[in-house]
């Protein structure tokens, strides 16, 4: 049986908005409770790592400290946490990355921040590795750290990985993420 042009046409347009949903509920917000499912990523744009990520925060100059859930980006000062947290701290922000196979040539985008910086991610072995370190995270000297934007490749990582970042601010009233961080295919970000 051969079916009509415009059957054809009409069937293939409600596929095609059948699976959007999928491929756009990736883009907005993807980290959800420290888990950012990446499953439904097309492999091909950027994506924004926005959205509920773990922190363990520890404030330098009092005994203050927090952890649980908090927004990135998000600055640690305007967070909606009681008592508020001050700008200068050690935090340490991770998410657990769920992607569709073992992927390659996969990198992060790490914005401009006015702190010290060290970024690790759990192989697909179960190593720790750092990729980024612009030094000084474990102490409060994190003026000199540079706070250029970053692009870092990931090592070859699993269906599911843990992505941390430890963000050191010891001189800025900015702690914490002013924008977020991106996920994407290497040499794609390299060109953009």
């Amino acid at each position: 049986m051969k079916l009509p042009y415009w059957l054809i046409g009409i069937v293939y347009s409600c596929l095609l908005l059948v699976t959007q949903p999928a491929i756009a509920a990736c883009a907005d917000n993807p980290v959800k409770a420290g888990v950012a499912d990446l499953r439904c990523w097309d492999g091909e744009r950027e994506l924004s790592l926005s959205g509920e990520w773990r922190l363990n925060y520890r404030a330098h100059q009092s005994e203050r400290s927090y952890q649980g859930f908090i927004p990135v980006p998000q600055q640690w000062r305007s967070a909606a946490i009681d008592p508020p947290l001050s700008p200068l701290a050690r935090g340490e922000y991770s998410i657990e990355l769920i992607l569709p196979e073992t992927s390659r040539d996969l990198a992060v985008f790490i914005p401009k921040t006015s702190a010290a910086r060290r970024i690790e991610v759990v192989d697909r072995l179960g190593r720790n590795k750092t990729i980024y370190d612009s030094g000084h995270v474990d102490s409060t000297i994190s003026k000199r750290a540079p706070i250029r934007p970053t692009i870092a490749l990931l090592p070859e990582l699993g269906e599911r990985s843990v992505l941390t970042v430890v963000l050191n601010n010891s001189n800025s009233n900015t702690g914490g993420f002013s924008s977020a961080m991106k996920f994407g295919h290497y040499p794609s970000m390299l060109a953009s």
